[in-house]
């Protein structure tokens, strides 16, 4: 029924959506309403909808952003979105008067997770190794009691989400970073390996459609948001967001602030192909982003420059250029 209602609005959306067309029965192609496709020439067209599961999805194939397809359909026509819902899940049920606002909360919670049933790294003694590890790495003692801790993160990821077909190992220990969206609900966690060996980090995403954004219940709207790849190195400056990919440049439309004042603070790798085309791709965007003055080369990124001793706050804020000046120092930073 799902890909049903989306076939419905695909046609109800086209209308927006330049050089639209459907290319296969489960196929449509149009020009990127996310990263605006190629300025240089207005008949490339390399965003697709494509139906998978019974459900439908977006990719660009320029700026590889990735959403469903209701999320897109959201960030394009509000109003038409609203029409979504109601075809979807029909109009919304009364509350049953017999059921108090306590209950009310408690079944809201079976979806929405608000507390994680494992320990802050808080509450862990100073020699415990997760402690250590952060220490060593210099986050800030403030945050300590935003980061959690499993002892089997295979175990923990069973019960935050029990219809999970991960492959984890058994008793792995691991830092839990959460996502946590602005009313204080948990979509999603990271987990962070305490050693360098094998995988570092391992995503947990129930809602496919949540954002995969860590700080975003820290933000302050009103402020510049600068963005970063790591949630480590967000953690290192005031109104810090991590994207935990190098796309950096699509944090606004995933968390629908497009308006917003940004930074875009990719890391220090002028050898990192998927680094500098999404460096690129900010600057066609006319983003502010940071390039990295020689002081710190060979440190990859904010966390590498705190763990050295380096004040990473006033040298992101007074090396960040957007326009004509952003490709003149890009051009010098990945020549180094």
């Amino acid at each position: 029924m799902s890909e049903i209602i989306d076939r419905k609005y695909i046609a109800l959306l086209s209308p927006k959506l330049d050089r639209f067309k459907q290319t296969g029965r489960d196929s449509w192609n149009f020009r990127c309403p996310v990263c605006g496709d190629s300025k240089k020439s207005q008949i490339k067209a390399r965003g697709y909808l494509f139906a998978k599961g019974g459900r439908v999805f977006y990719h660009c194939h320029n700026c590889q952003v990735s959403l469903s397809f209701n999320t897109l359909l959201k960030s394009m026509d509000e109003s038409l979105y609203r029409d979504y819902l109601l075809d979807t899940f029909g109009p919304p049920k009364k509350q049953d008067p017999k059921i108090t606002q306590d209950e009310t909360k408690v079944d809201m919670n079976r979806f929405f997770k608000r507390e994680l049933d494992i320990p802050r790294i808080s509450e862990l003694p100073v020699d415990h190794p997760a402690v250590m590890f952060l220490t060593k790495r210099k986050i800030p003692n403030k945050y300590f009691s935003e980061l959690f801790y499993a002892d089997d993160f295979k175990l923990f990821v069973d019960e935050f989400w029990p219809e999970n077909n991960k492959k984890l190992l058994e008793q792995e220990h691991r830092i839990v970073i959460p996502f946590i969206d602005a009313a204080g609900s948990i979509l999603g966690i990271q987990g962070r390996s305490l050693s360098n060996d094998g995988i570092r980090y391992i995503t947990i995403k129930p809602n496919a459609d949540s954002a995969k954004v860590f700080g975003l219940n820290r933000l302050d709207f009103d402020k510049t948001i600068y963005v970063f790849e790591g949630p480590f190195d967000s953690l290192f400056i005031d109104n810090g967001l991590a994207t935990m990919d190098s796309a950096l440049y699509t944090a606004p439309h995933i968390i629908n602030h497009p308006n917003g004042d940004y930074v875009f603070v990719y890391d220090n790798e002028p050898r990192n192909k998927e680094v500098l085309k999404s460096m690129r791709k900010s600057i066609k965007l006319n983003q502010n982003i940071v390039i990295w003055p020689r002081e710190v080369d060979g440190f990859k990124d904010a966390n590498k420059m705190v763990e050295a001793g380096i004040d990473v706050t006033d040298i992101i804020k007074y090396n960040y250029f957007d326009g004509l000046h952003a490709e003149l120092e890009f051009e010098k930073w990945r020549m180094t």
